[in-house]
Formats: C-alpha cells, structure tokens, sequence
C-alpha cells in the first residue's frame, strides 16, 4: 500500500510541477502589459482626435448659424459707421453709445520665448515710430489711410461704407 500511495504523489507531483518564478521575471511581465495598455490608450484618444477633427468639426464650422440676426435701425444709417475712435491708428463705431467698436492692432514676432511687454500698436503713442494719417477721407463715406511703423512695416488701409447695412474695411 505505500507503494501505492508513493507512486500516486509521485505521479501528482509529476502532474503539476511547482513554477518558481521570480521577481525580475514577474516585474518585467507587469511592465510590458502596462506598456501594451498606455500605447492602446495613446492610439485611441488620437484616433478619437484625428476622426473628430477630420470629419465632424469641418462640417459644423461651415455650416451657417441659425440663430436670429441683431438688427438695430440706427447702428446701420449710411452716416452711422465712422472712423469716429479717436486716438486710435483705425478704429471704427457708429455715433450710438453701445456701438460695436472695430479696430486695428499688430505687433512685431517676439524673438524671445517669454516676453513681458509685448510690443502692441493700437493706441497712438508720441513714445512710438509710427506715421500715420488719412490720405482721401470725406468723414462719411470712406477713407484712405497710410500707417507705417518705422522700418517694420508700411500699410495702406481703405474704409468704405457700402449703403445702410454694410461697410469694408481692406489692408493692403
């Protein structure tokens, strides 16, 4: 009977043999499941982003809104629009008091990465290189004007007003 009993946990024993595995061996298994996971993730968000922006967000810009357009009777009188913004090198309003303001800014590319005072031209400043002043203007219906911003820049900007419900504005 012993023997019996030797060769049934011999040959169990010979059924199942004991894995040893170590530590290295189960790390190296974990790291590269977790691996195989992130770059699955990474792979699905960007085709999620590559589909959306492909696909859907070109069609929804496009499309023209369907939402009501603001009309105020007075903002559109063909002697409304201006340039009636002083101190600004362009700027455009109607003669209301909560006008829609338009104007013109620009700036030179920053040659620095992180840049503290930006450089802006909107608002005329003595303390700038800028010439600027009106070439043709009948204070009504259009205008001409020639900015040039020291050795940067030298632009023309043209101003008509196209009837009761639409002006242009043009930089050249």
């Amino acid at each position: 009977m012993s023997e019996i009993r030797r060769r049934r946990k011999d040959k169990f024993s010979e059924r199942i043999p004991l894995k040893r595995e170590t530590m290295a061996s189960q790390l190296i298994k974990n790291w590269r499941s977790k691996i195989f996971l992130l770059l699955s993730i990474l792979f699905s968000i960007f085709l999620y982003v590559y589909i959306r922006n492909s696909f859907f967000i070109p069609t929804n810009v496009l499309q023209k809104s369907e939402l009501p357009r603001s009309e105020i009777e007075d903002i559109y009188k063909e002697t409304s629009w201006g340039t009636l913004r002083p101190h600004l090198y362009f700027g455009l309003k109607t003669k209301q008091i909560l006008s829609p303001l338009f104007g013109l800014l620009w700036y030179e590319q920053p040659r620095q990465q992180f840049i503290q005072n930006l450089p802006l031209r909107h608002w005329c400043d003595h303390g700038d290189p800028v010439k600027y002043g009106w070439e043709a203007h009948d204070g009504r219906s259009f205008g001409r004007q020639k900015i040039t911003d020291g050795d940067l820049l030298s632009f023309f900007i043209d101003w008509i007003s196209k009837g009761e419900k639409s002006w242009t504005v043009q930089k050249y």
